[in-house]
C-alpha cells in the first residue's frame, strides 16, 4: 500500500520520528490535553445545554398558564 501512496509513506515516517523525539513526545502529550479539555468542554456545555432547556421549558408552561387564564 505504501508503494501506491508516497504520501502515507511520508506520513508515516514523520509520525515515526515525531514520536521518537522529544519535541514529539511534547506534542503528543499537548495533543492529549487539548483532547481532555475538549471533552470537559463538551461535557459541561451539554449539562448546560439540559439546564437552559428545562429552565425555557418551565417559563413557556408558566406563560402558557397565565395566558389561557385570560
Amino acid at each position: 500500500m505504501t508503494r501506491r501512496c508516497p504520501r502515507l509513506r511520508r506520513f508515516a515516517h514523520f509520525a515515526g520520528t515525531l514520536a521518537r523525539s522529544r519535541r514529539g513526545a511534547s506534542a503528543i502529550e499537548y495533543g492529549f490535553l487539548l483532547a481532555l479539555i475538549a471533552l470537559a468542554s463538551f461535557v459541561a456545555l451539554s449539562q448546560f445545554a439540559d439546564t437552559t432547556q428545562l429552565m425555557w421549558g418551565n417559563i413557556r408552561a408558566r406563560v402558557t398558564t397565565a395566558t389561557q387564564g385570560s
